[in-house]
């Protein structure tokens, strides 16, 4: 979904498709969500590898419901 090599602000609206941007403040305060870069005390990026591995992550396997 994300280039693994490339650097993704903060604020870039692709971010989306994670979580809205105050919902991805707010797990860098809790410590959860994607693993982050933190440039300076205001600039923090996301590595696309990292995105891609946290997505990857919560993949969820389908049950197979044709058995019941």
């Amino acid at each position: 979904m994300f280039n693994d090599n490339e650097l993704y602000p903060a604020t870039d609206p692709r971010l989306d498709v994670i979580g809205r941007y105050d919902t991805r403040a707010r797990w860098r305060l809790e410590g959860s969500g994607p693993r982050y870069i933190k440039l300076s005390s205001r600039r923090i990026v996301y590595l696309g590898r990292d995105l891609n591995l946290w997505l990857e992550a919560r993949a969820v396997e389908p049950r197979d419901n044709a058995a019941a």
